[in-house]
């Protein structure tokens, strides 16, 4: 799938970037808030991603109607030669997805405008969603940590003059083994700080997070599966100094570049090596259908 170009926020046009900020604005005890004031940082990511990708569109093919107010713009004949276009480069359940977050984004910037005719669009485009095949993708728990096994001997394995290269793999395959038996949200698992998150035990480790660290708003605690303690403590040793600036800050996950890993890089990370061992490209979410088909046949004990 070819990537949609998308415009940067700072090269909106005046009035869409205006309604775009005003929609987030916080209100104070007798300010009224925006309309998107409650939404997860991920969705604004990611909606304003999309409406950046209709932008975009606009300005390559009708680049006039930038200079018209941002509802004059959305019309029928338009929106269905941006579908036409989406649909060159990504799939039809994408470009449905692409469609949506126009009309989120369309909802709180001209919240005035009528926008039924666009609602019902999507949910006809909806209809037409083709649901993905998860049990085809379903892999058992055994099987995920086995993988994570195997990386960590690859890691172990390597007599190269390489410093980062084997911590990289080896802090990848302990994402995996720990994503397969506590398959945490990726937010979740991308914040882990030593001692505040990883807490050392008696007996091994345990994951400890306040209700603001979760997505339900709930706190959280277990401890880390025992057959991972050693893994951990190896890379908390061995694999985690070998990054650049490991000493200035106590994130478990660390990136090449010496800062924490982020999220998103975690999911690449995961899927690639998921893809390249199993043939089968296992995205964060999807750790969690696995383990809960893995439970639903073994015998729980006999699996941890």
């Amino acid at each position: 799938m070819i990537k949609s170009k998308s415009l940067s926020l700072t090269n909106w046009p005046k009035e869409d970037k205006h309604a775009w900020q005003q929609a987030f604005q916080t209100g104070g005890w007798f300010d009224e808030c925006g309309l998107a004031a409650h939404w997860k940082e991920n969705s604004r990511k990611n909606i304003q991603y999309s409406y950046g990708v209709w932008l975009h569109f606009i300005q390559n093919q009708f680049p006039k109607l930038l200079e018209q107010k941002l509802a004059k713009r959305v019309h029928r004949a338009i929106v269905k030669d941006y579908l036409a276009d989406l649909k060159t480069r990504v799939s039809h359940n994408t470009a449905t997805i692409f469609l949506d977050h126009l009309l989120c984004a369309l909802r709180v910037m001209a919240p005035d405008h009528e926008w039924q005719w666009l609602r019902d669009l999507v949910r006809h485009y909806q209809r037409d969603v083709t649901p993905k095949n998860k049990q085809a993708r379903i892999v058992s728990t055994a099987r995920l940590v086995e993988l994570g096994e195997t990386l960590m001997t690859e890691a172990d394995a390597d007599v190269s003059r390489a410093v980062v290269r084997p911590a990289r793999l080896f802090r990848d395959c302990l994402l995996i083994s720990l994503l397969a038996l506590r398959p945490l949200r990726r937010r979740t698992l991308a914040l882990i700080q030593i001692d505040k998150h990883l807490v050392k035990t008696r007996s091994g480790y345990s994951l400890v997070f306040k209700a603001c660290d979760t997505k339900n708003k709930r706190p959280l605690e277990f401890r880390l599966p025992h057959i991972l303690n050693e893994a951990m403590t190896r890379y908390l040793e061995t694999y985690r100094p070998r990054f650049p600036n490991a000493n200035t800050h106590d994130y478990l996950w660390i990136s090449s570049k010496g800062g924490q890993l982020s999220d998103s890089a975690i999911y690449t990370n995961v899927m690639k090596h998921t893809h390249e061992k199993l043939g089968v490209a296992i995205n964060l979410h999807l750790f969690r259908d696995c383990a809960a088909s893995t439970m639903a046949t073994e015998n729980p004990e006999h699996v941890l």
